[in-house]
């Protein structure tokens, strides 16, 4: 496992270690089709693998599994509202980090 953050370009430091985002529809794997394994930058952990892949419309690759479900934390982003709407239950987005 890398531990240090030498490697790292400034993105990816702050993706991986301060939950962070780059912008929409600017990373290298949001349109990707390429069959295979997503792992972690850091330290090289299987995250997510592109058969459970889809295109969301979000602008960050989607995944409706993780690869391994124990190296990564899910919650709740209600960042863009709450899960109400007069009522009515909206959708929430759900987020995963794997943090190194």
């Amino acid at each position: 496992m890398r531990s240090g953050r030498s490697h790292l370009h400034r993105t990816s430091t702050y993706v991986t270690r301060q939950k962070g985002t780059e912008p929409a529809f600017t990373g290298e794997y949001e349109a990707s089709e390429t069959a295979g394994t997503y792992n972690c930058v850091c330290c090289g952990e299987p995250l997510f693998r592109s058969e459970t892949k889809f295109h969301s419309g979000c602008g960050w690759p989607s995944f409706f599994a993780p690869a391994n479900g124990e190296v990564l934390e899910e919650e709740t982003d209600s960042s863009h509202g709450d899960d109400t709407d007069g009522g009515a239950v909206q959708p929430l987005r759900k987020r995963i980090w794997g943090t190194c």
